[in-house]
């Protein structure tokens, strides 16, 4: 390929911007004073953005204090007398006679009520 060629393929080298008052050296550097004019050029646009921003972040706040559900929860600990076993033991404890004697005889009940 020719030089040509190669040129209009890749296109003409890249050259840094520079205002027609710059000097060559400073191609590439940008001066305090040249950011002080950017800034000072550009500061209602600056302004208006902020404001903005500050805007819909504070209404975004406000509405999501005000429609968003604070969640809460309750709950209660029961705290037993010490017991006299072991808790580590197999063994189950012993029901009170009575409460067996209650449950045989409502069980023959309803067996013998269901036989009829």
């Amino acid at each position: 390929m020719t030089d040509k060629a190669v040129r209009a393929v890749i296109g003409p080298p890249v050259q840094c911007y520079r205002s027609p008052g710059m000097p060559l050296q400073t191609a590439g550097r940008i001066t305090a004073r040249q950011v002080a004019v950017v800034l000072r050029r550009h500061i209602l646009l600056i302004l208006l953005v902020t404001a903005v921003g500050c805007l819909i972040g504070g209404t975004t706040c406000w509405m999501l204090r005000r429609y968003v559900p604070q969640y809460r929860a309750q709950a209660q600990i029961e705290v037993l007398a010490p017991g006299r076993e072991d808790p580590f033991g197999l063994a189950s404890p012993q029901v009170p006679k009575d409460l067996l004697y209650e449950a045989r005889v409502s069980m023959a009940g309803l067996l013998c009520s269901q036989a009829t």
